[in-house]
């Protein structure tokens, strides 16, 4: 998300992506939270073709879900489950109403924590949301605020990776972060640094790939 040098940032990274498959619109798009960085320009995509939007909150954009509940997209061993925090606690900022997102593909499952802090990452623990996966995204970008070790320790990711800016004014990730995960023994890759991050998902493995500097790993599932 977001607008750089008055331009749509969607129009240089996730439009060329969409070009390269043939697809010309989305079934389903979702939102972590409202902030600027995962949202902003989000009508160039509205614009191309997008049939559903889920998002914690109130979205002026046509066939919007406003998720206050557990929600699902999908059934059985295909399938997107979205919990928002909100709906066990007050939540003070914009981050810690970021969607926690459960992918599941047949026997893979990946998951997604937007831009929540440690704090709400062990409440959702605490209420038995936190199940293990085989690849996780680091919160808040890297930032050291996320990805608890209370967090690592109950995922138990075989794979982590991470969205940021190259040169991003805030350093993500943290080394502090990276220091947990090399601690744990997790593998990572960062757009900062890999570029464009490629999931190729199987019945049996999953392959990750570096676009940038075709880095690899694969996992089996």
């Amino acid at each position: 998300g977001g607008v750089k040098r008055g331009a749509p940032i969607a129009k240089n990274t996730i439009f060329p992506v969409l070009n390269y498959y043939g697809i010309d619109a989305l079934d389903a798009l979702i939102i972590t939270h409202h902030d600027m960085d995962h949202m902003g320009g989000l009508q160039v995509l509205m614009d191309r073709g997008v049939h559903r939007v889920f998002s914690p909150g109130v979205l002026m954009v046509p066939n919007h879900t406003d998720v206050r509940q557990p929600m699902q997209i999908g059934a059985a061993e295909t399938r997107l489950v979205m919990i928002p925090p909100s709906m066990l606690m007050p939540v003070g900022s914009s981050n810690n109403q970021s969607l926690f997102i459960s992918i599941y593909l047949s026997k893979f499952r990946a998951l997604i924590t937007g831009d929540m802090d440690v704090l709400t990452e062990v409440m959702l623990i605490n209420h038995h949301f936190v199940n293990r996966a085989h690849v996780l995204k680091l919160g808040h970008h890297g930032s050291q605020s996320s990805t608890s070790t209370e967090l690592l320790l109950q995922v138990q990711p075989q794979f982590c990776w991470n969205s940021s800016g190259r040169f991003n004014r805030y350093g993500h990730p943290h080394s502090v972060v990276l220091d947990r995960l090399n601690n744990h023994q997790i593998p990572w890759l960062s757009t900062h640094r890999d570029g464009a991050i490629f999931f190729d998902v199987s019945a049996d493995q999953v392959t990750i790939m570096s676009l940038k500097n075709n880095t690899g790993f694969s996992l089996s599932i």
